[in-house]
């Protein structure tokens, strides 16, 4: 998989802050940039600049999982998260993570950095029914 192209930040190509300046247009982006869902078999994410996911508080009837998670949403798996960078993603509740019920996830040397919850808290990291282990990481300026 690659990464992001200095040219064509996202599909539309509209979340450059240098071309678009305080015109960006994000909430044309995913709700979650990814899922792990109700996995059987434990997985890894490795090395990876998750960015630009937006959750809405106001979801569609049916879709409550959209208001959570913007960067990552992780129910039902076990999922390590190694190396990773959560940046500049929001949410109604766990802008960067959420870690949902039934979930084990290791978090590792993982950096959440300009996250945005907008509800009480959350902003880098949620969890909600759920124990989760983190080690090593760094959490700066992320707002809720």
């Amino acid at each position: 998989m690659y990464g992001r192209h200095r040219n064509h930040p996202d599909l539309h190509g509209n979340d450059d802050p240098i071309s678009f300046g305080a015109h960006l247009l994000i909430s044309d982006n995913s709700y979650h940039v990814v899922s792990c869902l109700d996995t059987t078999s434990p997985a890894t994410i490795d090395g990876f600049t998750i960015t630009g996911g937006v959750g809405l508080t106001n979801a569609p009837a049916g879709a409550c999982d959209t208001s959570v998670g913007g960067g990552l949403v992780v129910s039902n798996a076990a999922l390590t998260i190694r190396n990773c960078t959560f940046a500049q993603n929001q949410a109604g509740l766990g802008g960067g993570l959420y870690i949902g019920m039934s979930a084990e996830v290791a978090v590792e040397s993982c950096t959440f950095v300009g996250n945005f919850s907008q509800t009480v808290g959350g902003a880098g990291l949620a969890l909600c029914g759920s124990d989760g282990e983190i080690t090593g990481s760094r959490f700066e300026g992320n707002q809720a």
